[in-house]
């Protein structure tokens, strides 16, 4: 397997470096500030997808609707203007 470049933060001296690493190894790796194995991988946050078109969802009222197709929400009428 093909080593990656990732975030570490050191549980000691809690410093952030950028190490390669496979990404199966998870081993500690020892900090060059401190000189001591407590680096920990930092996991990115999840991504997410945005709604296509041609996808559905709901209208806040609890209809369901295509994105797209919802309009905006009218604070003052408490509606979804289409």
């Amino acid at each position: 397997m093909t080593e990656r470049i990732y975030d570490f933060t050191c549980t000691e001296c809690q410093i952030t470096v950028e190490k390669w690493q496979k990404a199966d190894d998870n081993s500690p790796l020892t900090c060059d500030n401190c000189q001591k194995p407590t680096l920990k991988r930092n996991f990115p946050a999840p991504s997410f997808k945005m709604p296509r078109e041609s996808q559905h969802g709901f209208d806040g009222n609890g209809a369901r609707v295509r994105f797209g197709e919802a309009g905006r929400y009218n604070p003052k009428t408490g509606k979804i203007d289409t």
